[in-house]
């Protein structure tokens, strides 16, 4: 939306297209054989918008727990990395300690 648009001006504004599209759905050949009762529950839709900060996130429901997983075990690759680094680092040390030693 433009900046300034709240959302009542913006339903407002795509509610009519929104008729017109299940208008023209409800003529086409594939509802010809629908019930008058389907057809009007058909034209009764309406349009709903929500804000994007607040909207439906069907991908973060769906996926919320295996991504907290994914990052505990990436944690844990950084952490042992850093271990492993730690210790290639100690040996280092260690060696080169002991080079200064012997004659």
């Amino acid at each position: 939306m433009k900046p300034g648009v709240t959302i009542d001006k913006a339903k407002a504004s795509l509610q009519p297209l929104m008729h017109q599209m299940l208008n023209l759905e409800v003529e086409d050949k594939a509802f010809s054989k629908a019930a008058p009762e389907t057809k009007q529950a058909f034209l009764r839709m309406w349009l709903d918008l929500l804000p994007a900060s607040k909207g439906r996130s069907y991908l973060r429901d769906q996926f919320s727990n295996s991504l907290l997983v994914l990052r505990g075990r990436l944690w844990g690759l950084v952490l042992a990395d850093r271990v492993r680094e730690r210790g290639e680092s100690a040996d280092r040390k260690g060696d080169r300690a002991a080079e200064k030693k012997s004659p």
